[in-house]
């Protein structure tokens, strides 16, 4: 499952995680110290997806399609491209960044 953490108020995502343990998104356990930090304003679960993508949906990036996620949102993109579209970059120039053929000034990495 998929699941995404947002701040009460502002609806910010603050945190997204996938996981096959059905207690993990409501679980306050070994979390990070930003995690901590924010989830005292408080939060809400919103559970994303609770199966893996099919092979035919995996299809639609190509079915070779290597996850972002931008770490300083924690929010995961199910491929480059979706990345690059959110980030109005050209995906072959994100992938060269990911990869390390040119200066990652992003805060996007493969996962």
């Amino acid at each position: 499952m998929i699941y995404k953490h947002r701040l009460n108020g502002t609806g910010e995502v603050f945190f997204t995680e996938e996981t096959e343990d059905p207690k993990r998104p409501y679980s306050k356990d070994n979390r990070g110290l930003r995690w901590t930090r924010l989830s005292a304003q408080g939060y809400t679960v919103e559970i994303e997806a609770t199966e893996k993508p099919s092979k035919a949906s995996s299809k639609k990036y190509g079915g070779n399609s290597k996850r972002v996620i931008d770490t300083s949102t924690e929010i995961i993109y199910d491929s480059v491209a979706e990345a690059a579209r959110e980030f109005e970059l050209s995906a072959s120039k994100l992938r060269d960044k990911l990869n390390g053929k040119k200066e990652n000034d992003t805060n996007l990495k493969y996962i």
